[in-house]
């Protein structure tokens, strides 16, 4: 399941809490459910965060090398 998939799969678990009658067992399950999903999320765009990081600080080296070897 990607990114998009499991927030859409999170709205709709946070829609059934908010506005189903649901027992407390059948609460407890969709809450673990959505805590698991968030997490997943969560590192998902915590990688990304780093991957766009690094890209930066290599375009940034690029720029530098390149500036350098035309000053040279």
């Amino acid at each position: 399941m990607d990114y998009e998939q499991k927030l859409d799969q999170l709205a709709d678990i946070i829609n059934r809490l908010e506005n189903e009658k649901l027992s407390l067992s059948q609460e407890i399950e969709l809450y673990e459910k959505a805590e698991k999903l968030y997490i997943e999320c969560d590192r998902y765009l915590e990688t990304a965060k780093g991957n766009i990081y690094k890209i930066k600080q290599d375009l940034e080296t690029y720029r530098e090398e390149k500036f350098n070897s035309k000053e040279d």
